[in-house]
């Protein structure tokens, strides 16, 4: 789900995504998003980990500057794919 609306809001508005997960974002994800109009930023942490999440939330806003929303898709057992 988390996927597919990445793609809606990098076709539709050219978004700036912030995708956080606990594996790497490959760059096929972020190549197809890009390609659709999105700014990009894959962030990793496990969001279970407090220290890691908040590092996590400090680095998506600082490199966001100006986003609107903020979305979760929780439960996918192997990150990005």
């Amino acid at each position: 789900m988390g996927r597919l609306l990445a793609r809606h809001l990098a076709a539709r508005y050219r978004a700036r995504l912030v995708l956080l997960g606990r594996s790497p974002l490959p760059e096929a994800v972020r190549a197809e998003l890009e390609e659709l109009g999105a700014q990009v930023l894959g962030v990793r942490a496990d969001v279970a980990d407090a220290g890691q999440l908040r590092a996590a939330l400090i680095e998506a806003r600082d490199a966001s500057a100006g986003s609107t929303g903020c979305s979760t898709s929780p439960g996918w057992p192997t990150g990005f794919r």
